[in-house]
């Protein structure tokens, strides 16, 4: 039907408007009058068809006989989405999409668009596939974005699986989470959060368990990003510093023998180090080498004390503290 026939309201929420407010448009032009165009609000006016109908007897299935709308058309959707505010509430939106008969063109497109809004961020709008579903794991990671979605609202299982079908996250790539410890594990010792770096390195951790999200990915055996600390040969000072699995190990006592240990101050370092394929203990063959360094540095002392005609007394100290180079 292309004539005007079908009566609409001027204001579709007073059903009680009487004749001479009410006009008529082409049924192609008029919206059902129970649709829920919310998600569409300030893009343009939409009318619905009179409600007064619905009083008279007309029903639904009629209305969309005659060709009156259930829902805007795709097109118009995607010509304004990404220029649409969505006031902090993508929900009408989704429950349009889930409802509408999406191609796999649609879909692509909706996954590649930047239309939806990130929780405390009104600067713009994301394509899904930055954003992640809200989980207090994740608040740890600065560079995590959450869906916005009402906070007394639950999410439907539809809603939910459609966004993930999208491209909603629930967990980082493994490659931003490296990338954030590499980051952060290279700040001085007083820039670094270390609280934050813990906790990072235990939600990795637990993911690369039996079964576990990165247990398949983990290839970083040379990347630094473990906080470790290790005793300086010379002076016995514990010093600090940030090395690659490879190239330290989880058993404390290695540390008296110069080499690079896991931190104590992470929570776990016997499954960090089981997990992410550190060695526990320097093989034979280092230790002996480390053992060669360590009598080369106390000859090296003696010699010096012998140049110097050192008395006996301060003789027997020196000796005592290159005898604390062998303890462990």
């Amino acid at each position: 039907l292309s004539s005007p026939c079908l009566p609409f309201d001027i204001t579709t929420s007073d059903v009680n408007l009487p004749t001479s407010n009410t006009k008529t448009a082409v049924p192609n032009e008029l919206y059902l009058p129970d649709t829920d165009l919310s998600a569409f609000s300030g893009l343009q006016t939409f009318y619905k068809a009179s409600k007064r109908l619905k009083k008279e007897g007309v029903s639904d299935a009629f209305l969309l006989a005659m060709g009156v709308r259930k829902t805007i058309k795709i097109e118009f959707l995607f010509l304004h989405l990404d220029t649409l505010n969505w006031n902090e509430n993508p929900k009408p939106l989704i429950k349009y999409l889930i409802d509408a008969d999406l191609s796999q063109q649609d879909l692509l497109k909706l996954r590649s668009t930047r239309y939806l809004p990130a929780a405390n961020d009104r600067t713009t709008v994301y394509a899904p596939s930055q954003l992640y579903f809200k989980d207090k794991d994740l608040n740890i990671f600065p560079f995590v974005k959450f869906l916005q979605w009402p906070s007394n609202e639950g999410m439907s299982t539809a809603a939910r699986n459609f966004l993930l079908k999208l491209g909603v996250r629930t967990e980082p790539p493994l490659s931003d989470i490296m990338g954030y410890l590499e980051k952060e594990s290279a700040k001085s010792v007083d820039a670094r959060d270390d609280g934050a770096l813990t906790a990072a390195l235990q939600y990795l951790t637990q993911r690369l368990g039996p079964k576990g999200t990165y247990v398949n990915q983990f290839r970083h055996a040379k990347v630094d990003f473990l906080p470790c600390i290790r005793q300086n040969l010379e002076t016995g000072e514990v010093v600090k510093d940030i090395k690659s699995p490879s190239t330290c190990y989880f058993n404390p006592t290695a540390m008296v023998m110069g080499f690079n240990v896991l931190d104590p101050m992470l929570s776990d370092t016997e499954l960090i180090g089981v997990r992410m394929n550190i060695n526990r203990d320097p093989s034979c063959q280092v230790l002996i080498r480390r053992l060669l360094q360590l009598v080369d540095i106390s000859t090296a002392r003696l010699d010096q004390l012998e140049r110097q005609g050192t008395g006996i007394e301060a003789k027997e100290k020196n000796i005592e503290k290159i005898l604390t180079l062998f303890e462990g």
